[in-house]
């Protein structure tokens, strides 16, 4: 989340605020543990996971992953679930 907003697609601004909204609208549904937690680094895999679901969700078909690809690329699309694996490896 921090890289895209770091790096955010010039091409679909509009986009990239739709998908925060969602972000932000499923962390406070969520409740504040979970906005700590994820602000923090300290989110489980499992909320973590539920996190993603619920904002793909609300995003209403937007191309969330397409977007994450195009802002941080495929590499780093690779690292990001490389680090999803070893953490659901390690028990989440």
């Amino acid at each position: 989340l921090a890289k895209l907003i770091a790096r955010p697609p010039l091409a679909a601004p509009a986009a990239l605020n739709q998908l925060l909204d969602a972000a932000f609208s499923s962390l406070q549904q969520m409740g504040p543990k979970t906005f700590a937690d994820l602000l923090q680094d300290r989110l489980p895999l499992a909320d973590f996971l539920r996190f993603m679901r619920r904002t793909q969700r609300q995003c209403g078909g937007l191309p969330v992953y397409r977007m994450m690809a195009q802002s941080i690329g495929l590499r780093g699309m690779a690292r990001w679930g490389g680090g999803i694996a070893a953490a659901a490896l390690r028990g989440g």
